[in-house]
């Protein structure tokens, strides 16, 4: 499979308040001893020579990593054409990274990392950031494999947690009821073959192995009428593979950070094993810019989709009418909009209106296999992507919920064409209580836009 997986780092902002009875889940603070008895640490460095030279701007490179139960997250410094951090007091073994480079509240390019620390010694992870096309990348350094034990290093203090995320409106969709969770999935049902025999030096008769599929990037654009500022990217992701078209949306809101954030790392960087996905990673630009959830006309996008007939009434928003030709052009088989909540469903938060919250859930319209494969994703985070314990008895688990309220994109999408059509809402956290961070909710997204192009056929 030639999918690249970003999607497993998150950085969790934990609760500074234990309450009664509740599993706390503070960091680490500065000046104690770790809790683990092995550590190493970590030596980040980033070459940014190649984008200077392109005039390139951008003003920060982060890391997040996540590891021996613990979630951290780094500026690195950069002086001249490099960016460096050293990270210390990290428990022995497995932790992973996501090394990024950013532009104010743009991110231009992100890496995931496999790193293995060991104890006493400093990992070295080495990156370049690359500009072909227009476009920025973060590639390992050549002749320099990431995450290898490096020179002994001195156990010191964690870095220190993400901001939390901001709470949303979360008037976004109509409440509907609970699904049930799903059941764990069947794939490890198969037996293990038999071991291999010592070769007979026969060997050179066996077939080559098979070149992966060839992956294509189409960039377009479109936007509202004259105006520029909704100009927005369309990405068309083609395997050499034929298979099925689905289709993933982000920044219908562009207060909802890792909706479009996610879906334009997917847009720019990952892979599919066959078939076409349709991404548009900004879909209201303005908005996006503005870090609002509308642009500077006040229209919600995602009332923008009216079911059941054209969008061309003069009332109509063009914006909308462009995004609905795509869909009505590539005629996706499934379609996926990452948005953000804000609340928790399984806690029965309202707001002031009295609407229920959509924090925590996938909304569905329930056409073909759309609530199978909730079940199944809501299984997948809720078992193995799930790092709150519980506060007040609260799970922090996802659930189904729909459908989708009237004039979302999602709506339009499974009314029309009758198919299967999902918003992904992870919360932004509870008023005054458990926050949740922009890594937290970025890591829920990219787990689900795997399973969601998994079950549907585009990676294996």
């Amino acid at each position: 499979m030639t999918f690249k997986k970003p999607f497993s780092l998150f950085v969790v902002l934990l609760a500074a308040v234990a309450l009664a009875g509740c599993t706390s889940l503070l960091p680490q603070l500065p000046g104690q001893p770790p809790v683990e008895t092995d550590h190493g640490s970590v030596r980040l460095s980033v070459d940014l020579s190649e984008i200077v030279a392109a005039d390139i701007g951008f003003d920060a490179v982060r890391a997040e990593l996540a590891g021996g139960g613990r979630f951290l997250a780094e500026e690195l410094t950069i002086a001249g054409d490099t960016a460096e951090a050293e990270i210390y007091g990290l428990a022995a073994g497995p932790w992973q990274a996501v090394v990024s480079l950013h532009d104010g509240p743009v991110q231009l390019a992100a890496k995931s990392v496999d790193i293995v620390i060991t104890k006493g010694r400093t990992a070295d992870v080495a990156l370049a950031a690359r500009a072909a096309g227009g476009q920025v990348s973060l590639e390992t350094a050549d002749g320099e494999p990431p995450g290898q034990p490096g020179a002994p290093g001195e156990p010191g203090e964690p870095g220190e947690p993400n901001e939390p995320g901001q709470p949303g409106d979360g008037d976004d969709e109509e409440p509907g009821e609970p699904g049930e969770p799903g059941l764990p999935g069947d794939g490890d049902d198969d037996e293990p073959g038999e071991p291999g025999q010592p070769g007979d030096g026969d060997d050179e008769d066996a077939d080559p192995a098979p070149e992966p599929p060839a992956v294509t990037r189409e960039v377009r654009y479109i936007q509202s009428g004259s105006r520029t500022e909704t100009r927005t990217e369309v990405y068309i992701i083609r395997s050499s593979e034929p298979g099925p078209t689905v289709m993933l949306v982000g920044g219908v809101h562009g207060s909802e950070r890792s909706g479009w954030m996610v879906a334009g790392e997917v847009a720019r960087e990952w892979d599919i094993d066959r078939g076409t996905l349709v991404v548009i990673p900004e879909a209201n630009k303005d908005a996006v810019r503005r870090l609002s959830r509308t642009g500077r006309d006040g229209r919600d996008l995602n009332r923008a989709f009216p079911r059941g007939r054209a969008i061309d009434r003069p009332t109509d928003w063009l914006l909308a009418q462009r995004i609905w030709d795509v869909v009505l052009e590539f005629q996706p088989e499934a379609l996926l909009d990452l948005h953000e909540g804000w609340g928790l469903r399984e806690a029965g938060d309202r707001f002031p209106g009295g609407t229920l919250s959509v924090g925590q859930t996938i909304i569905v319209y329930p056409a073909g296999d759309a609530e199978d494969f909730a079940r199944h994703v809501i299984n997948v985070l809720n078992t193995h992507h799930n790092p709150f314990y519980g506060t007040a008895g609260l799970t922090y688990n996802f659930r189904m919920i729909g459908p989708p309220v009237d004039g979302s994109l999602a709506r339009k999408a499974g009314n029309d064409l009758g198919i299967p059509a999902f918003i992904a809402e992870p919360t932004q956290g509870r008023a005054g209580r458990h926050q949740t961070t922009l890594a937290q909710r970025q890591h829920w997204h990219r787990v689900i836009v795997e399973e969601f192009l998994r079950w549907y056929g585009l990676i294996q």
